[in-house]
């Protein structure tokens, strides 16, 4: 295994010779001893980390497994510190933990937080925007809870010092996606432990994760490690003088919050427009809202920035589409006590389904809440860049 059988059957599979499995030398993901247990725990070394645990089936597992985990060693709750990816909500239904959300605010957190509960918090979101964990962290060492961030997209961080400190000083445990934002392929994600949870993450993974973990992806996480230990800091910093030419190019509006690298298009009402625009000019950018064009700029596509600057230059934006409600003439589909329906025939139900944008696939409605005439809109407005939608219909209680 794999059935490639490390044939190069066609210059699509170029890459085969590396895709392996258990073999005698390549170590067992699930419990690992030798090559994989030192690439992690050179991984833990280059973050700050105590630990290291690498997944190869995305951020969406190593959430499974950490909360299965917090669950295991008697956490008895969950508090929801901000907004977060549909992932977690997931996780929290399918394990069957309690939960509680709070405002990102420490004021409102302070009196859910207690010693056998855990706080998970989102940091960086989509956009870059980082959460200030100082005094959250602080409260929760105070109170003997373990503090987890979700720093999906914050694998970078750390290895140049015009980026933000290592994922690992956010929390005790940090969930984090090198795929997203390091030369690593899809898939590729750490959990980077700084408490004595270790254990149970390592059970959770063996319980949770699939038994046929990609070796390719586990070697170039390897790799990434090192090639940003060793150069991140001119890597990132070329990165960033190019995006500051960028800046100075583009006709539109472009904000950078906290990480540099990450740059939100301001185009009102306009963003699927332009992403759509853009694609057909051969420029595929990471993602849009209703709002913004999302692009995740790395020292290995930033030289691609001069060509997005005069492919910008050349649109006229006031000829763009503005976004408006697609159309809800949807059959409506009973199955049990749900029902499937348009959006704006919604109003007034109650969601069966976490439903919203993707991405950021941060859910406009959870299961259980009512859905208002905003919703709907925001919901309808979607279209395919969905998630919890059937065809264009959210799932509601009759």
């Amino acid at each position: 295994m794999p059935g490639t059988s490390g044939a190069v059957i066609a210059s699509l599979f170029e890459y085969a010779p590396y895709e392996i499995t258990e073999l005698d030398f390549s170590d067992n993901l699930l419990c690992p001893t030798t090559v994989i247990a030192e690439a992690q725990q050179l991984c833990a070394n280059a973050y700050g980390a105590r630990d290291a645990l690498f997944v190869t089936s995305g951020a969406t597992t190593a959430i499974y497994i950490v909360l299965h985990a917090l669950k295991c060693a008697g956490y008895k709750k969950i508090v929801l510190y901000g907004r977060h990816h549909n992932s977690v909500y997931s996780a929290l239904e399918v394990l069957q933990i309690d939960w509680v959300e709070t405002l990102p605010d420490i004021n409102s957190a302070q009196s859910l937080i207690a010693q056998d509960t855990a706080v998970l918090f989102q940091s960086p979101d989509y956009e870059g925007r980082l959460t200030d964990c100082t005094a959250l962290r602080s409260l929760c060492k105070e109170r003997h809870c373990l503090c987890i961030a979700d720093a999906a997209h914050a694998a970078h961080y750390g290895f140049c010092t015009l980026l933000p400190q290592s994922a690992a000083s956010f929390a005790d445990i940090a969930v984090t996606s090198m795929h997203k934002t390091l030369p690593v392929p899809n898939g590729g994600a750490l959990m980077l432990s700084d408490c004595n949870l270790t254990d149970w993450l390592k059970a959770s993974r063996a319980l949770l994760h699939t038994t046929s973990p990609s070796y390719l992806t586990l070697a170039a996480m390897d790799y990434a490690r090192a090639l940003v230990s060793e150069k991140g800091e001119e890597l990132y910093g070329f990165a960033i003088e190019k995006i500051n030419a960028f800046k100075r190019q583009s006709p539109m509006q472009i904000v950078s919050y906290d990480d540099p690298t990450r740059l939100s298009i301001v185009c009102r009402g306009k963003g699927y427009a332009l992403q759509k625009k853009l694609s057909e000019m051969g420029i595929f950018a990471e993602g849009a809202t209703l709002d913004t064009l999302i692009l995740i700029v790395t020292p290995f596509n930033c030289e691609m920035l001069s060509n997005v600057a005069d492919a910008l230059n050349s649109i006229d934006v006031s000829e763009l589409f503005v976004q408006q409600p697609v159309s809800d003439a949807h059959d409506i589909t009973v199955c049990g006590d749900v029902e499937l329906i348009a959006p704006l025939n919604a109003i007034g139900r109650i969601s069966a389904v976490n439903a919203g944008g993707y991405p950021p696939a941060i859910p406009i409605i959870k299961k259980g809440e009512r859905v208002t005439f905003e919703i709907a809109q925001r919901l309808n407005v979607c279209g395919n860049h969905s998630f919890g939608l059937q065809d264009g219909r959210l799932a509601v209680y009759r």
